[in-house]
Order: C-alpha cells, then structure tokens, then sequence
C-alpha cells in the first residue's frame, strides 16, 4: 500500500503543480495500475480526474499565454503580483474598495506617467472646484505630490508608474467579475 501511497501523492503534486495533461493522465495510469478497484480513495481520485485534466489544461494554455505576452504585460503581472505579496492587497482588501477608487487611483497613475494631473469637477450650489481625484488623500502612494509643477518623468520612472497603473486596473476588473459573479 505504501507504493499506491506514493502513486497517489505524485498524481496530487501533478495536479497541484498544474502539470500537463499528459503528465497528469500518466500519474493517474500508475495509480490505477496498483490500486484496486474498490479502493475509496481511487474513486474519489477518478471522480475528479476529469476537472483536474480541464484544469491542467486551462492552466498549460494560461501558461502558453504568458510565454508568449508582451514585457508590458509580464511587468504589470509582476507589480500586482508585489501588491498582493507585500502590501497585502489582496481580493478582500480590494473588495472594500467599491466606489470606483482602484480605478480612478489607475488614472491618477497613468497621467502621472505622461507628466499630465487629472483633477475632477466637483459642482456647488456657489460654483465648482477642480479637485485632485486620487482616492487615498495624504496616502505615500500617490503618484505625485502636492505640488503645482510636475516634472517629466524618465522613461523608467514612466514605465514603473505604467505598471503601477496597469496592475490597480487589473484588481478592479477582478473586483468587478467577483460581485458580478456574486449577485448571480
């Protein structure tokens, strides 16, 4: 039983680790090769081959897509990868943020790449103001700081506040598709 045991485990890690398909169906051969047809364990195993197999290959096409994207996009997969890792902003912490500012945080982000502030009209009873629109006021993220004059910045720092952007984009779509799947 101690070889089944093992068996099992490698078809586990093959299905854990998104392996291909064929690694997959070959972990599940060598299981079903040993173990007994009564065993619990193989049927819950064969109960879930079909799912595990459809998520293998969902993730080798993933996979295929990403050898195959843009530095751009890697560099923004790897700056909302840095968000969730080290600043914790994670689907919840997103998920508190409904009222647009992920998004408008992302223009602010953006602007500040093309040396360019936006600012939102705010109307009054007595008039209107023209007000910084990013979300978290006082916040050591902010793209730029308080000053009138803004100064163009090198194509790296453009690049890195593109990112920045790209990624805050990313979490918003993925906090919209979360409620809408939510509310279905």
């Amino acid at each position: 039983m101690e070889e089944l045991d093992k068996k099992i485990e490698t078809l586990a890690r093959a299905i854990w680790y998104r392996e291909t398909p064929n690694a997959i169906y070959q972990a599940l051969r060598n299981v079903l090769e040993m173990a007994e047809p009564t065993d619990e364990t193989l049927r819950a195993y064969l109960r879930d081959r079909d799912a595990a197999i459809e998520r293998a290959e969902k993730a080798e096409k993933e996979l295929d897509l990403l050898r195959h994207a843009s530095p751009g996009l890697v560099g923004i997969s790897m700056e909302r990868q840095r968000q969730i890792e080290n600043l914790e902003w994670t689907a919840e912490h997103d998920d508190e943020h409904d009222g647009g500012e992920l998004a408008m945080a992302a223009a602010c982000y953006a602007s500040s790449a093309a040396c360019q502030r936006i600012y939102v009209r705010k109307d009054y009873s007595g008039g209107f103001s023209f007000d910084d629109p990013f979300p978290w006021p006082g916040d050591d993220a902010r793209p730029y700081d308080n000053k009138d004059a803004l100064q163009d910045p090198t194509d790296e720092q453009a690049i890195r506040l593109l990112e920045k952007a790209g990624a805050l984009i990313a979490a918003e779509i993925d906090r919209l598709l979360r409620a809408q799947a939510q509310k279905k």
